[in-house]
């Protein structure tokens, strides 16, 4: 019976902390992606000086991501896939 117990409160820590870091990393996607929105020449100049992908490229990377970025966010803040990433073997 205590072993049960012990089984137990382990997985609900365990949902705790899923749940603090879902909020945690979803509200910060989404306040990362609102600024981008904002702002979407300062962040197009931005991905243009990091050199990372083709200047063709910049300004759809730049047009897309902050919407990746707010669905990704949202997603986490609201749980989807949650009980699946809860049974990862990798936690």
């Amino acid at each position: 019976m205590r072993k049960r117990l012990q089984s137990s409160l382990g997985l609900l820590n365990k949902r705790w902390v899923m749940l603090l870091l879902r909020l945690a990393l979803g509200g910060l996607f989404i306040t990362s992606s609102l600024s981008k929105l904002e702002h979407p020449e300062q962040f197009t100049t931005s991905v243009l000086s990091y050199h990372m992908v083709p200047e063709a490229l910049a300004r759809p990377s730049a047009t897309t991501l902050p919407f990746v970025e707010l669905l990704i966010g949202c997603g986490l803040v609201l749980g989807l896939f949650a009980l699946s990433s809860l049974h990862s073997p990798i936690l």
